[in-house]
């Protein structure tokens, strides 16, 4: 009968340092463990020491995987985390939409994506308008791509300033990625200060599709003291398909037979050449689609000398609900106060606006409309209850003549504002004729 085997237990620990001590007894009955390889400078309990900390790693690993845990689980039980989806939704909405600084809402989006797993999901899957406030170049692109991704379907406000900007390959760059979302445009805004704004506005026109969500367009191309000689043009914008446009405040040429002029709240127009034949008809026309506009702003515009032939039968424009009407003529041009303002009404709590040139002896007739011209559609001068005159050239020889029909001292003031006074001195004086 053959002897009785021993059995004898093996552990997984001894198990896995088997083959350290294999290696080491090998290295040792050899000669190498003094003379070659990685433990060469090492005795044995060193190696014992590295050993032990190396089987330590995985239970290290393990204990911080549980720390983790725990400190999500201790996450979930506070206040922050009880709250409804929707609420803490709104906190982040709060946050970044209070920020009026344009540059800054990315930013604290991103920054609250990094705080936890649950802050990050909410600010990417359910907070798409979070990231649709884009300013460039304040955004570097790619946080730029990042922002057109995360905000998916909701509209966009777009701002391009020029300020920071130093290539034309950089503008092209960033129109390619945010022109292919024109249909998602709801506040499209473009400041730019450089000879080279036509480029802008042929890759707009060759890239125009409808935009359908579209609220505010702005063209603000410099200098914006003079109006160029060759007219800035965009020809067709949107393709004609702008519905909920209400605000448009340019320098660009955009023909006024543009069906974006419909429906708008506010018109600002300036130094803009119009090539046109009979542009003032054309303007009046813009105003008869727009009976809710509530603030015009006309600033040397650059006409055809051809002055509109004045019919009887053409109907006065009503703006019930206009708030602030400002004009500013070019030197010499009449047309304004001849052929623009008697065609609209407006309502006596309008402020109207009306920067002029007018040489030595001309009497404020010339700037200011007369009672017989206005009787019919604008507030009679009577109503006015302040009046300012800003004299830049001159404090002398600036007379105006007239009486207070009430004994009321604040029923009407009249202002002289000379800017050359030194230190503000007696820089506006009133006069109660």
């Amino acid at each position: 009968m053959a002897p009785t085997d021993t059995i004898t237990s093996v552990t997984p620990e001894q198990l896995d340092n088997l083959p350290s001590s294999f290696r080491y007894e090998l290295a040792r009955t050899e000669g190498d463990i003094h003379t070659t390889g990685p433990f060469a400078s090492l005795i044995r309990p060193d190696l014992d020491r590295e050993l032990e900390a190396i089987q330590r790693a995985p239970d290290a690993v393990a204990a911080h995987e549980l720390a983790r845990q725990i400190r999500s689980h201790l996450n979930q039980l506070s206040f922050v985390y009880r709250l409804p989806t929707e609420i803490i939704s709104a906190i982040f909405h709060l946050v970044v939409q209070t920020d009026m600084r344009r540059s800054w809402p990315v930013r604290h989006a991103t920054r609250i994506s990094i705080v936890s797993r649950l802050w990050r999901d909410i600010a990417t899957q359910s907070c798409a308008t979070l990231w649709t406030k884009i300013s460039w170049p304040v955004l570097p692109i790619s946080l730029l791509e990042l922002c057109l991704s995360r905000s998916r379907s909701a509209p966009l406000d777009i701002v391009l300033h020029s300020a920071i900007v130093r290539r034309k390959a950089d503008i092209l760059r960033f129109l390619e990625l945010v022109v292919p979302h024109i249909h998602r445009w709801r506040d499209f805004r473009v400041i730019y200060y450089d000879s080279r704004v036509q480029d802008i506005l042929s890759f707009l026109q060759e890239a125009s599709a409808p935009a359908p969500l579209l609220e505010v367009l702005q063209f603000n191309f410099g200098p914006m003291y003079d109006p160029p000689r060759v007219p800035l043009q965009f020809l067709q914008p949107f393709c004609g398909i702008t519905p909920r446009l209400r605000t448009i405040n340019s320098n660009v040429y955009i023909p006024m037979s543009s069906p974006v002029y419909r429906g708008l709240t506010e018109l600002h127009l300036y130094y803009i050449n119009y090539p046109e034949p009979d542009p003032i008809r054309r303007l009046l026309g813009i105003l008869e689609l727009c009976p809710l506009l509530k603030s015009l702003c006309i600033t040397e515009l650059v006409l055809l000398a051809t002055i509109p032939t004045d019919h009887v039968s053409d109907p006065i424009i009503l703006l019930r609900h206009l708030q602030k009407l400002y004009i500013a003529e070019e030197w010499d041009a009449r047309w304004m106060l001849s052929h623009f303002l008697p065609r609209i009404a407006i309502p006596t709590s309008c402020r109207l606006d009306i920067a002029a040139n007018a040489r030595w002896g001309d009497h404020l007739y010339r700037l200011i409309p007369q009672r017989s011209n206005f009787l019919l559609n604008l507030p009679d001068l009577q109503s006015v209850r302040a009046l300012h005159m800003h004299c830049p050239w001159s404090r002398d020889n600036t007379s105006v003549c007239g009486k207070i029909l009430t004994d009321d001292p604040d029923a009407f003031k009249f202002t002289v504002v000379y800017p050359d006074e030194p230190h503000g001195a007696a820089g506006g004086r009133d006069h109660l004729p």
